[in-house]
């Protein structure tokens, strides 16, 4: 599934940055699309490779999946607005006011910005000429915080680790329960957007709204589980893969009510298919590797391409993009990446819970003789 990752990545990019000339795919529908293949694999390695591990194991991992790659952009968007003067919304001065907002203002914007988790929220607060934070959900024209972020998009990645925190407890479930879940999440959804423009970006950007999603990534996983050994399945993922595409690139033509659900549907009912088609492919696990230095990147390349000194082609921001993908894969995800997972191999595997035999009415447990006893207290 790495060409659909890396397809949304680039689907993200081209929204921000217009420079296809149409937007075949709404960067809002391509993250919500992300969900999806979200769910999926947190099932996939929940009840896989880390179900016999401690939750701290799968935790540190995600931690380290997402924060290296995403700092070392922090870093070099500061760079660049201090020194270049880009960023997608403000400028160096506008960077300076920020020393003059209230502390308790600037700490909020530090901490979401050193720690990810609470940048979703900086899309419905407002910020005033003092730099005190109001709630402004639904009023166009307040001056909203996410502007001073220096990695604007990084509200998905918050999004992203809330569920990480939920996801041992959501995706370990039956189906039954994926379902109750799921449908609980659509219902918060559908009555969000019943109250109105001022609920609209906590129906976008309010993790428990996105619950129908991540879960609906969940029960692709239970599909896998029944289709993964049938022969049949690769042959069904290669007539799906190209039909997904297809999906995603007529997005934009599609009727505008049932646009992104009938989508969701393709990629939700598609994902197990193609996932058993292109499991094995090293090719499509590196596309589907880029598409998150792409996705952190891409702002900062756009900001550095609009504040350059002269007009470069559009030819040249995706060199540019190009460029810096790969630098921030190979030079910080791909190490940090195998040093993760030789650590985890290297861990132990959890000792298996042993039930208890069951005792009827006559039965009593009774501890074995002290010299048949074997271990050691803790073993």
């Amino acid at each position: 599934m790495g060409l659909l990752r890396l397809l949304l990545a680039l689907s993200v990019f081209e929204h921000h940055s217009g420079i296809a000339g149409y937007d075949f795919l709404k960067g809002s529908s391509a993250v919500q699309c992300f969900f999806i293949l979200s769910g999926f694999y947190m099932a996939l390695i929940l009840n896989g490779r880390y179900a016999t591990r401690p939750l701290g194991v799968f935790y540190a991992n995600r931690f380290l999946r997402l924060m290296p790659a995403y700092l070392v952009t922090c870093l070099l968007s500061l760079v660049a607005l201090a020194l270049f003067d880009a960023h997608p919304f403000m400028d160096a001065d506008y960077l300076a006011s920020v020393g003059d907002w209230p502390l308790p203002e600037r700490l909020a914007l530090a901490l979401s910005s050193l720690f990810v988790i609470g940048q979703d929220l900086l899309f419905v607060t407002g910020v005033d000429a003092l730099g005190h934070f109001h709630f402004a959900a639904g009023d166009p024209a307040a001056v909203k915080a996410y502007t001073f972020s220096l990695v604007p998009q990084a509200w998905s990645l918050s999004v992203e680790m809330l569920f990480y925190l939920a996801a041992p407890f959501l995706v370990r479930g039956g189906v039954r329960r994926c379902s109750a879940i799921l449908a609980a999440g659509l219902a918060l959804r559908l009555s969000l957007y019943a109250l109105g423009p001022a609920a609209d970006a906590f129906a976008y950007r309010f993790m428990p709204a996105h619950l129908p999603l991540f879960m609906a990534g969940a029960l692709a996983h239970h599909a896998y589980t029944l289709i993964k050994d049938r022969p049949w399945a690769c042959r069904v993922g290669a007539w799906l893969l190209p039909f997904t595409i297809a999906g995603m690139l007529l997005h934009g033509v599609a009727p505008a009510p049932w646009r992104f659900p009938a989508l969701a549907v393709l990629v939700a009912s598609a994902t197990p298919f193609i996932f058993a088609l292109t499991r094995d492919s090293r090719t499509d696990r590196l596309l589907g590797d880029l598409s998150y230095p792409l996705y952190l990147v891409h702002f900062l390349c756009i900001a550095l391409w609009e504040a350059a000194p002269c007009e470069l082609s559009s030819a040249a921001l995706v060199l540019g993009t190009a460029v810096a993908t790969l630098g921030l894969y190979a030079l910080v995800d791909r190490p940090i990446d195998r040093w993760r997972h030789r650590a985890t191999q290297a861990l132990p595997p959890a000792p298996p819970d042993i039930p208890l035999p069951p005792f009827g009415p006559e039965q009593t447990l009774v501890p074995a003789p002290l010299h048949t006893q074997t271990g050691t207290p803790g073993s």
